[in-house]
């Protein structure tokens, strides 16, 4: 008597039991279906020379209305991210920022109650914390200043307490260069970056902040070339960008194989879908568009200009552009993760970060901290040369 179980999701037409294929594998194969069928009603085709004379549309208003409705009643099914408060605030205000569709502007009320709300999750030592009364957090500390920094006023400039940011940064640093993500808590990428990027935003990062970081996520790169949250675990795209990019801010980019990390990116991007996957043998994934592209723009700061080709990102460009106009926009506005998903706003936030990165290349000049990507100096890579679609 055949003692395998019976499981009708590894069953072939036949009735007959396939052992032969892994769920992971059968889901690449069910999501490269239906991206092929998308790009099959629209003639597109990855990879073709000519595909960059197309126009597919990227529907700025529906998205950016999207967004606005939300600014004034999140929907229920948000509620189990209320520890994460300040990232609704940066998802949406750095959507319509990207967007820019006028109309859709924050208006001075809007723009005086986040601040208020902000203020009420600054913790009194100095940080901000997922919502009023909670501890600083390093993640939320990033989307809280982030946010403020969107909305450019003097009042939201001046409500950062910068001595008491410095004193969290410094109670949450640790000897091995790590820094935990709040009082207690654990030790990863993110918060490495998350404390790096506010602390430059505020002028108060320093040798002591950066001690020991290079170090820290040299362990942390893995096998594959990737960087992984902490050592001795799988690669990944979020925690490649965080890593790399604090690597950058700290001026400490010696400390890995940056020709391994590129290796592992320029294999992320999916060869039928065109968008990106976070790691190896997982699904492709709009947020992806961000962490993973970013890390080729961020790859040739680091390698001061050597790793692009003719000032092109060392992956296709125009694929990614077509993965996010033609699978990813929900018809009723937002951005999707793949076809099947519903919007959110981290990835509509990700997906058009993304987005803006496959439509533009590097420029002529290398200023210490990033380019200068004007109308004049950046190379443009779009899909149709619609204006439209130019964030």
């Amino acid at each position: 008597m055949d003692s395998k179980p019976k499981d009708p999701e590894f069953s072939d037409s036949d009735g007959e039991e396939d052992y032969s294929e892994s769920k992971t594998l059968r889901d690449q194969r069910r999501v490269e279906k239906i991206i092929l069928e998308m790009f099959q009603d629209v003639e597109f085709k990855v990879g073709d020379p000519h595909e960059h004379h197309r126009k597919y549309n990227l529907f700025k208003t529906l998205h950016a209305a999207w967004v606005s409705r939300s600014i004034e009643g999140i929907p229920g099914g948000f509620q189990v991210l209320d520890a994460g408060q300040p990232w609704f605030f940066f998802w949406m205000y750095n959507t319509l920022d990207l967007l820019n569709t006028k109309g859709y502007e924050l208006t001075d009320s809007q723009k005086t109650r986040t601040i208020d709300y902000l203020r009420a999750c600054q913790h009194p030592k100095g940080g901000f914390g997922g919502g009023p009364h909670q501890l600083p957090h390093l993640a939320s500390n990033y989307a809280a200043v982030n946010a403020l920094m969107i909305l450019d006023t003097e009042e939201a400039y001046t409500i950062v307490d910068r001595q008491g940011m410095y004193n969290f940064f410094m109670s949450v640093k640790q000897e091995d260069g790590s820094l935990v993500i709040h009082e207690d808590g654990e030790s990863d990428m993110r918060g490495i970056y998350c404390a790096f990027a506010v602390a430059k935003i505020l002028n108060i990062l320093d040798d002591k902040l950066t001690h020991k970081t290079g170090d820290y996520i040299a362990k942390c790169q893995t096998y594959e070339g990737g960087i992984a949250g902490e050592p001795f675990t799988e690669a990944h795209g979020g925690y490649g960008f965080c890593g790399l990019a604090a690597l950058v801010l700290a001026d400490q980019v010696d400390s890995i194989n940056l020709d391994a990390l590129l290796k592992w990116a320029v294999a992320r991007q999916m060869e039928n879908e065109g968008g990106f996957q976070g790691r190896t043998n997982k699904l492709v994934d709009s947020c992806y568009n961000y962490w993973v592209g970013a890390l080729f723009y961020l790859c040739d700061i680091a390698s001061k200009g050597r790793m692009n080709y003719k000032g092109r990102w060392l992956f296709d460009q125009e694929a990614l552009q077509a993965y996010c106009l033609i699978c990813c926009q929900n018809p009723d506005g937002g951005m999707i993760d793949k076809p099947g998903k519903s919007a959110d706003y981290y990835h509509t936030n990700y997906s058009l970060s993304g987005l803006t990165v496959a439509q533009h290349s590097r420029s002529v000049s290398l200023p210490e901290y990033g380019y200068t990507l004007d109308e004049t100096e950046g190379q443009k890579v779009f899909l149709g040369h619609n204006d439209d679609n130019e964030l």
